[in-house]
């Protein structure tokens, strides 16, 4: 698995091994990896009438028409089952029109002719594969790849100068120094055994909360590359960062999770947690799955927690959350908490959201008492 800059995704189907449509759109200013698939980001159709002006769709996107599992669709209007008018669709299940009943699913459905068709005339026919492709930006990524010692490259974007490395920009023994011309274009993503891999970090203030970027219900603009880089590298990064493979967290053999919070480039607090016996990429953040806290009194026997999740308290916005008991805000007494809006409590005025909040000396705090910090980081990392 590798991180690197994608410019440009195209979309084909092929029949009989010819390309029968192809779609090329931009991967500018897009987060999540089904962002690029919108009319917004289309550069290029082999539809001609896809682009005319003042064309309108009711689908454009992966997603699709999720209830009844039409994906990758792109469709023009819905008029009963008789009159649907698009262009492509993958009908991954059917049983709503009769168009899409009895095929062996998924089936790759596009329309000939290079125009909108109508679905129910059976003006479609079903593609034998469906690919998708991606562009860099330049060939430095590609020499690195096919040099097996290489394991990242820099990228001098005045100079146009490729420079490979031997090092991992992901590992926070390195060290690594970017400025307005030099830029970790991209790096090969494995790393030693028994290492830290970062998968998600979040930036305070963006205005965007922390809670749905990290589940995924929120498309994350472009990132810059320090975003996806150890917290302790100091390098840029504005907004938060979600590695893809919080998508599909169940399949991956994920053995241990760290959250950790920073505060001027310091680690100030860390957690581990088992990942065993988990499902969803939240189920791991649970005082079962804990198997060490920096703070002293979290694991003491016998402490209880009125919450400690990822979701937290939902109404009031607080997230990650962890805490001891409620009695009123001036007693309220806990550990950390991200602050995705508010206030709930006068402790919670004036911050600007999302807030990553960690009581100091490893001990858990009283709210009220703003004994609490506000960390410049949180960051999550995966062992495997």
């Amino acid at each position: 698995m590798y991180r690197f800059m994608i410019l440009k995704v195209k979309v084909a189907m092929y029949k009989d091994s010819v390309m029968v449509m192809n779609m090329v759109f931009n991967n500018t200013d897009t987060g999540l990896n089904t962002d690029w698939y919108s009319q917004d980001h289309l550069a290029y159709s082999s539809y001609t009438d896809m682009t005319t002006f003042g064309i309108t769709y009711n689908f454009f996107s992966i997603q699709g028409d999720e209830a009844i599992e039409r994906r990758f669709y792109i469709n023009n209007n819905y008029n009963g089952c008789p009159f649907d008018m698009g262009w492509i669709a993958v009908f991954d299940y059917g049983f709503t029109c009769s168009y899409d009943i009895g095929l062996q699913y998924p089936a790759f459905a596009y329309m000939t002719n290079n125009i909108m068709g109508q679905w129910d005339l059976k003006a479609f026919q079903l593609a034998d594969a469906l690919a998708i492709y991606i562009q860099n930006t330049n060939k430095c990524a590609s020499y690195c790849l096919a040099d097996i010692a290489c394991v990242s490259a820099n990228y001098n974007f005045v100079t146009n100068q490729c420079q490979l490395s031997t090092k991992s920009p992901l590992d926070e023994t390195a060290s690594v120094v970017e400025d307005n011309e030099w830029k970790v274009l991209f790096c090969k993503k494995d790393l030693p055994p028994n290492s830290w891999e970062l998968i998600f970090r979040g930036t305070p203030g963006t205005g965007v909360k922390l809670y749905d970027s990290y589940v995924g219900t929120v498309s994350l603009p472009t990132h810059e590359v320090g975003c996806q880089l150890p917290v302790t590298h100091n390098l840029t990064c504005t907004t938060h960062y979600r590695d893809p493979i919080l998508d599909i967290w169940s399949s991956q053999s994920i053995l241990k999770v760290k959250v950790a919070m920073y505060k001027d480039n310091v680690m100030v607090m860390n957690m581990v947690f088992n990942n065993t016996d988990t499902g969803l990429n939240t189920d791991w953040y649970s005082p079962d799955h804990l198997v060490y806290s920096s703070y002293t009194d979290m694991t003491t026997v016998g402490i209880t927690y009125n919450f400690f999740s990822i979701k937290g308290d939902e109404p009031v916005g607080r997230r990650f959350y962890i805490n001891k008991n409620y009695g009123g805000c001036a007693v309220d007494v806990g550990w950390i908490a991200v602050y995705d809006s508010g206030p709930g409590c006068t402790y919670e005025n004036g911050l600007q959201y999302p807030a990553f909040a960690y009581m100091p000396n490893n001990i858990m705090g009283q709210w009220d008492l703003k004994t609490f910090q506000l960390a410049d980081a949180l960051a999550i990392y995966i062992q495997k």
